[in-house]
Formats: C-alpha cells, structure tokens, sequence
C-alpha cells in the first residue's frame, strides 16, 4: 500500500517489461498475486518443462523413501515409540 491507502499499479505496456528490458520494483507495493503473475510469467520463458517433470518426481520418490524409513524405524531397532 502506498500513502492515503492506495495501491500501486504497474502497467507493462507503460513500463515496457521483457527479458530484454530488466527492472525492478518494489515488491511491497505489488499485490501479492500481481507479484506472483509476473514472477510466473517472467520464469516461464526458461522452465523446461521435461526436466521439471522428472525432477518433481524424483522430489516425490524421495519423500516416500523418507516415509519408509520412518514407518520402519521403531521395527529396526531405533527409538521405540
């Protein structure tokens, strides 16, 4: 929020924003979902989408693996409940 309550506004066009045109801005004046929309869409050019899929489920095998081993614990011998 800016003085007197309002909000800043950020007009792309105005401002002339792309990946050629770095800025920066104050991130408190930004609605939190405006923040994220240009956060998204400015990232969005450099995910590649397979590696990001098959990182997820490598993250996702990992957490089971941790659940595993934590269901099991008190059965191998390690701390009893």
């Amino acid at each position: 929020m800016l003085r007197g309550g309002h909000q800043a506004r950020l007009d792309e066009r105005r401002c002339d924003l792309g990946p050629a045109r770095p800025v920066q801005w104050e991130v408190g004046a930004l609605e939190l979902d405006e923040l994220q929309r240009l956060v998204l869409a400015a990232v969005d050019l450099y995910i590649d989408r397979a590696v990001l899929t098959r990182q997820i489920a490598h993250e996702e095998e990992q957490r089971r693996a941790l659940v595993r081993f934590f269901d099991g614990w008190g059965a191998a011998g390690g701390m009893s409940s």
